[in-house]
Order: C-alpha cells, then sequence, then structure tokens
C-alpha cells in the first residue's frame, strides 16, 4: 500500500467536496491533524474510520485504500473481485502493523511510568514515611492528600470519563492532571497547611530566609513530587487505555 499516493487521493476527494482538513475531521469525528497526517502519507485513517470516511467522500472503501478509483469498465468480475481482496489485505496487513506499533508505545509508557511512580515513592518515603509516627494527623492526612488521593484520584476520574463524551486525548490529560493537581494541592494547603500562606505575607521572611520557609517546603519540594506521581500514574492510565482500545 502507497500511504503517498492514499493521502493524495483523500486530499483531492476532500477539496473536490471543498472542505478543510477541519470540516473531513468533523464528519469523520477525528481531528484535523489526523486528516493532515493522512494527506501527507505520515499515517493511514484507524480501521474503525474507514466506513465514516468512504462515506464521507463518497467512494467505496476499496478506492480509499487503493488511492484511486477502480476501472470497472471492460473488466471481468473474477478481476474486480480480486482487486476488491487485495485492498482489503492491504487495510488487514497495515492495522496489525498499527495494532503492533500502538502496544510496543503503549508497553514503553507503561514502563516508563512505573518506573517514575517507583523512584518518587521512593522519595516520599525517605522524607516522609519513616517520619510517619511522629507526624501530627493533620501532616499525616495532608501528607496523604498530596501523595495519595491527588496521584491516584485525578488520573483515574479522568479516563474514567466515556471515550467519547468529554474526556481529553492523552496528551490533553497531563495538562488537565497538572491543573486538577495543583487546585487540589492548594485547597488541601488551606485546609492542612495554613502556614503556608501565612508565610507567603511576610515579605521580610521571604526575602531573608526563603528556603527555610513553609513556601519554599510546599512549592519545591511537595507539590513537585506531587506532580511527579500524578503524571506518572496518568502515564499508566494513558498505557492502559491504549491497550483496551487495540484489543
Amino acid at each position: 500500500m502507497d500511504l503517498q499516493k492514499t493521502g493524495r487521493f483523500i486530499a483531492s476527494l476532500r477539496k473536490e467536496h471543498g472542505w478543510t482538513q477541519k470540516d473531513l475531521a468533523e464528519r469523520v469525528g477525528v481531528t484535523d491533524k489526523a486528516v493532515s497526517r493522512w494527506e501527507t502519507g505520515r499515517g493511514f485513517p484507524d480501521v474503525s474510520c474507514l466506513p465514516a470516511l468512504a462515506d464521507a467522500l463518497e467512494v467505496p472503501i476499496s478506492e480509499l485504500v487503493r488511492g484511486e478509483r477502480m476501472e470497472l469498465e471492460g473488466k471481468k468480475p473474477a478481476e474486480i473481485m480480486e482487486q476488491v481482496e487485495q485492498a482489503v489485505v492491504n487495510t488487514v496487513e497495515l492495522s496489525r502493523k498499527s495494532t503492533g506499533r500502538d502496544r510496543a508505545a503503549a508497553a514503553l509508557l507503561f514502563l516508563a511510568g512505573t518506573a517514575v511512580l517507583l523512584c518518587i515513592l521512593g522519595v516520599v518515603y525517605q522524607e516522609l514515611i519513616r517520619f510517619w509516627s511522629d507526624t501530627p494527623v493533620r501532616y499525616t492526612v495532608y501528607s496523604l492528600l498530596l501523595f495519595v488521593i491527588i496521584p491516584v484520584g485525578v488520573p483515574t476520574l479522568i479516563h474514567w470519563i466515556p471515550a467519547n463524551d468529554l474526556r481529553p486525548r492523552p496528551l490533553q490529560t497531563y495538562l488537565a492532571a497538572w491543573i486538577a493537581s495543583f487546585l487540589l494541592a492548594m485547597i488541601g494547603t488551606a485546609l492542612f497547611y495554613p502556614e503556608f500562606y501565612v508565610t507567603l505575607t511576610d515579605v521580610e521572611l521571604l526575602r531573608y530566609d526563603f528556603s527555610d520557609t513553609v513556601v519554599y517546603e510546599v512549592l519545591f519540594k511537595l507539590l513537585p513530587l506531587s506532580w511527579a506521581l500524578t503524571v506518572s500514574v496518568n502515564t499508566i492510565c494513558v498505557a492502559f487505555q491504549t491497550l483496551r482500545r487495540k484489543k
């Protein structure tokens, strides 16, 4: 299968309809970036997208896969069936290759997310868990919020949303997780660690001894650890979602 040829065919059909890439993307249910990848030969439509794409462009799927119109006049039924069968074979082979790449990428994401998660948990253990018995109850709850509830809860909620509803795309989940974890961490800090906001208003203390303040502790130690945990759990969720879609 010639991806460049198929891409040019999709682009020419789109232009015949007078549509932009965004117009076609909305009709098929994908992003305009996906359409751009198809048309430049850097990707091929997912098998699940082919019926909608063929319907929008008003061509048979077999022609879409071949990247050209099928000349039927003067050809025997056997020759026509052979062309159709070859188009189906090409689609299946490309789908298998794509699935294999996606599974490999998902596996790497899972390993990366797990590695970061274990490393950060090691840091948290060294800094907090060994002093657990001497930690006041409110700080214990605050630590659980930052290092368990937020990192696990935020990605879980993001990926729990139905796929065709409001769930952001994989890359957008990272931004959503960062924002949500920051807001929840700030709310938790106000409830369980109010010294942060008291110190934040003490300009003289911040100016002369910033590295030994609650503000420094929260902004440069606790919050970055919570962010890293949230991102690592989100990465594992993205890997699982990728694997589930390709089953």
